[in-house]
């Protein structure tokens, strides 16, 4: 290939990872999901086309080795809120 190309080896991918949700974070992100997809359908014609966009600008930045590194704090935040709502609910509410 370097004869085709000219270029002298292969250099690897770069890669990047979010981190790993539990199962609090996941209920965390079922329910801002469902929060959104509500939103959506209330929405105006204008709104539902930037609720989109940032959907999808979201999902492609998401993809990016070196935005999804420099996001490693979302899920972790998320986690960490499920966690929260888990204890608070457990305990009845009270402090």
């Amino acid at each position: 290939m370097s004869t085709a190309t000219g270029a002298q080896g292969s250099a690897g991918l770069p890669t990047g990872s979010m981190g790993t949700l539990t199962q609090e974070g996941a209920v965390v992100t079922v329910l801002i999901t469902v929060g959104v997809g509500l939103l959506y359908k209330t929405s105006g014609k204008q709104d539902r086309r930037r609720i989109l966009g940032g959907f999808a600008t979201l999902a492609i930045l998401g993809f990016l080795p070196g935005v999804a590194a420099s996001l490693g704090w979302l899920p972790d935040s998320v986690n960490g809120i499920g966690a929260w709502a888990k204890n608070g609910l457990s305990q009845g509410g009270g402090a």
